[in-house]
């Protein structure tokens, strides 16, 4: 049975635990009805080479194959799986993810840090009063910690830094004993990590400053098993807490009523990381914040329902500003490139997630001219990978970096990428609407159309159209030769 339109889900693949959220969305509003969560510590489970260990993927994967069977029925466009520090960080995260997207039935998103932050502020700024305060927003999670400024809705400066409970605690407090002397160390270091941040978050003026998740969760529970209030957490809170823990002398020992056990082996590391946050941005309170990543994730999904409120298109529309795109080109381009990728694509142009990714490609094909426009593509692509990107994931970004790069020249120079069909098809429409559109001007090609067959391309063009334009002609007639030596075949049949 298919889950209900209204229905969305947004799972958290973090470092310490994976969770699912099944939730209504109403006229814009989002109530659970569902929360699955496992402590799985793949964060934990990453060697000194950087690599998952096989018992943390298999622990993690029989997770995620749970999680899928919760997710049965729903729609992919109803569904968000992200992952953060833990999968940008290993060195075997792409099997980890190749597997993990078969359990799950579902696309795993690994998603920048910066982009986490932007969402975790979403979340936090949707489940408060709407004002006009300044807010600075921190998220201390196993492996990273995440910083968003803003007023209302809107983040104007996001940052992450690679630091967080798990790291710390493995750093300063591996053998398990909690002793002054560690904590001074693993504050101080995290201290100056935070230093560099960027200005637009150190030099900020905000009002008010709320914690999200991990560790602020993890300390307001302890603060209310003391009978303590935690609106706001103070900096003598964090103080006497450090005191307790060197009290109890080694983590095992650890006490503290409300704390939950899988923390008890992370919560050192977490509190010295908040107070090493607290002395380096001058932080005297931190008020516990209801919402966080999953929730921001939630609103995501909403806004991704109309272009107008997404914010990948205005991401792009910012970069094709900011890099001097010719925007009627690219326009044109995208346009051409969509018409051919429907007819290719068959069944597949109706998940609008593919179609969207080629239609951001097409309009930012040329911003690697900026920087030359000799070898444009590849400055393109290195663009894409290494630019700020709000509301992208890095796969999402990694697609549209492929797309660019091979949009012309040799193609067996990316036999890697077009093993995979879906892509191979992205790519054609791509290269052929290029072409299509070389002469810079609207091409009329309501009477040109495309097929695909058992890894043959095929473009009927009227005899009459060929002969108007001789110099696409010759372009396509070379561009079939590449194809020629790819695996596949491009064909053009005038009739």
């Amino acid at each position: 049975m298919n889950a209900p339109h209204a229905h969305l889900a947004v799972a958290d693949l973090g470092s310490n635990s994976f969770r699912l959220e099944i939730a209504s969305a109403q006229s814009g509003h989002i109530e659970r009805i569902d929360y699955l969560k496992e402590s799985v510590r793949l964060g934990a489970g990453i060697n000194d080479a950087g690599e998952l260990s096989p018992g943390a993927m298999a622990q993690a994967w029989e997770c995620l194959e749970r999680f899928g069977e919760r997710l049965r029925g729903f729609r992919p466009d109803q569904v968000r799986i992200i992952a953060t520090q833990t999968l940008r960080q290993a060195t075997n995260a792409k099997a980890f993810i190749t597997e993990g997207n078969r359990r799950l039935g579902y696309p795993i998103s690994v998603v920048p840090g910066i982009e986490e932050a932007r969402l975790i502020y979403q979340g936090v700024a949707h489940l408060l009063p709407l004002d006009d305060r300044s807010r600075l927003v921190i998220d201390i999670g196993g492996r990273s910690t995440e910083f968003a400024i803003g007023v209302g809705y809107v983040a104007s400066g996001v940052a992450s830094l690679p630091m967080g409970s798990v790291s710390c605690s493995k750093a300063f407090f591996a053998d398990g004993q909690l002793k002054s002397k560690s904590f001074q160390a693993a504050r101080t270091a995290i201290s100056t990590k935070v230093e560099s941040l960027p200005e637009s978050i150190k030099q900020a003026q905000w009002s008010v400053v709320y914690g999200a998740s991990g560790t602020i969760n993890a300390v307001t529970e302890i603060l209310g098993g003391m009978q303590l209030s935690s609106q706001p957490i103070t900096r003598d809170h964090i103080e006497s807490l450090i005191a307790k823990l060197i009290k109890f002398g080694r983590t095992e020992n650890i006490e503290f009523v409300g704390l939950k056990s899988h923390r008890k082996e992370v919560i050192a590391g977490g509190i010295s990381a908040l107070l090493g946050v607290m002395d380096a941005l001058r932080i005297e309170e931190i008020y516990p914040a209801q919402g966080a990543l999953r929730q921001g994730a939630f609103y995501d999904l909403l806004d991704r329902e109309n272009r107008n409120t997404d914010v990948r298109e205005r991401t792009i529309q910012s970069l094709q500003l900011r890099l001097s795109v010719d925007l009627a080109q690219a326009n044109r381009v995208a346009l051409v490139a969509d018409q051919l990728f429907q007819s290719v694509a068959v069944a597949n142009h109706r998940d609008k997630r593919f179609s969207r990714k080629l239609h951001w490609s097409a309009m930012v094909h040329e911003i690697g001219a900026v920087v030359n426009h000799t070898n444009a593509p590849r400055h393109s692509a290195y663009i894409l990978q290494n630019i700020e990107a709000p509301g992208f994931s890095m796969e999402e970004l990694q697609r549209l970096s492929d797309l660019v790069r091979a949009q012309k020249g040799r193609l067996k120079k990316f036999a890697d990428l077009i093993v995979d069909e879906l892509f191979a098809k992205q790519l054609f429409s791509l290269r052929v609407a290029i072409l299509f559109c070389n002469a810079r001007v609207d091409p009329d090609v309501s009477k040109v159309s495309a097929t695909y067959q058992d890894k043959v391309f095929r473009l009927h063009i009227p005899p009459m159209w060929a002969a108007a334009h001789p110099n696409t002609m010759f372009l396509l007639t070379e561009e079939c030769s590449q194809w020629d030596k790819s695996g596949y075949t491009l064909n053009i049949d005038i009739h």
